[in-house]
């Protein structure tokens, strides 16, 4: 069977799952035999200019459908659960779409303070993917910081992970104490293109890992009773990288600028979290330490943070403002096959809660590259069902 055999395949398949989803969704009650089914979505309009690109669609003003999101839970008994979330989305490049397995996990709770699952999880090395997915009516703004945007999307971060996964919470008289530990396969990077070994994306390998070295993440976060609201944390994550072309199967070596060449990248990333939610404050911040070692040994050390900060008025209005930073070295050869570059985003945006399951928010941003500055403005009606 040949690559596009395989790939309609695929896609058929993948449709035919979606439909029974849906068909779940329309017929059965919102509780049967214990199952929980839940979505969410959104309509975005965004404008960009001073745009030097102008081949982005944002700089025409552009309305562009979110993603469809639905998810299944259901508690088989009092100690085992399973959940599923599937992830349907527009393809820009044909219009059509395409479906995703974004989580599938089977877990069994021995106690608050011990609980092990298997299967496809969010990554819980950042704050912002394990508490709001893909739902986003669940966060204040439109978007994601951009380096916690999704694998595919263009993000730096492994938000998906394929393994195994231990945690709990232990509850003193301090304050909570929770903990993750997963481990799994490691990502890769796909569809380098090897004239300029640049242009790629994240993929978490669900189906098959390609190194025998596991990725381990953990994360650690201490919620003190003294000051409610607060929460502290620190993470981490270790993998090893290759590189591919868009067929997934011819490696890639990456030339960096200086012309230092490597096929593997040995990664590991340290973050720090804290958060404030209460007294209608939100207060989120997260910061990331890249350590990524080349084939020969070489070290590279970039950076990535945001902080984010809202106070809800009236119950309904919520006025918000973000800034991102990434700051990465140009022979980083993980950047350089993410194609990546230093960058700050500045966002103000306000949120009206029409009710508590849908919103609508309105954004402008001010990005500053080495190669482009440039605004955008956004609207964007997000819900959940």
């Amino acid at each position: 069977m040949g690559k596009e055999q395989r790939r309609l395949r695929r896609i058929k398949s993948n449709r035919i799952i979606f439909s029974l989803v849906i068909a779940a969704f329309l017929f059965l009650p919102p509780k049967v035999f214990g199952l929980e089914l839940q979505g969410f979505s959104d309509i975005t309009y965004t404008y960009a200019w001073h745009k030097k690109d102008l081949t982005d669609p944002n700089t025409n003003g552009t309305f562009a459908l979110g993603e469809l999101d639905l998810f299944i839970r259901e508690n088989l008994s009092d100690r085992v659960d399973f959940l599923t979330e599937f992830n349907y989305s527009a393809d820009p490049n044909t219009n059509g779409g395409s479906v995703d397995i974004e989580r599938l996990q089977i877990g069994y709770l021995f106690n608050d303070a011990l609980f092990v699952r298997a299967g496809r999880f969010h990554n819980a090395l950042s704050y912002w993917n394990m508490t709001y997915h893909h739902g986003r009516q669940l966060q204040t703004s439109i978007e994601r910081p951009d380096f916690l945007r999704f694998e595919d999307a263009g993000g730096l971060v492994p938000t998906h992970l394929v393994g195994l996964w231990v945690g709990g919470l232990f509850d003193t008289r301090m304050g909570g104490l929770e903990y993750d530990l997963m481990g799994g396969n490691g990502p890769r990077v796909q569809n380098v293109d090897p004239a300029t070994t640049s242009g790629g994306s994240l993929s978490p390998n669900s189906t098959g890992d390609d190194s025998k070295n596991k990725a381990a993440t953990f994360m650690l976060r201490y919620t003190p009773r003294a000051i409610r609201g607060l929460g502290i944390g620190i993470s981490g994550n270790i993998q090893q990288l290759r590189f591919y072309e868009s067929d997934g199967v011819t490696e890639v070596p990456i030339v960096s600028p200086d012309g230092s060449t490597t096929s593997v990248v040995n990664q590991q990333i340290y973050g720090v979290n804290l958060e404030y939610l209460a007294h209608n404050i939100e207060f989120l911040s997260e910061g990331y330490q890249f350590r990524d070692y080349n084939y020969h040994g070489q070290s590279y050390l970039d950076y990535v943070w945001y902080a984010q900060i809202g106070l809800k008025i009236m119950n309904r209005v919520t006025p918000y403002g973000r800034f991102e930073r990434w700051t990465v070295l140009a022979n980083d050869p993980y950047f350089v096959a993410l194609a990546t570059q230093d960058m700050s985003k500045t966002v103000a945006g306000l949120r009206f809660d029409l009710i508590p399951r849908s919103s609508i928010k309105a954004e402008i941003r001010f990005i500053n590259t080495p190669s482009d500055n440039y605004n955008e403005t956004a609207i964007q009606w997000a819900f959940a069902f």
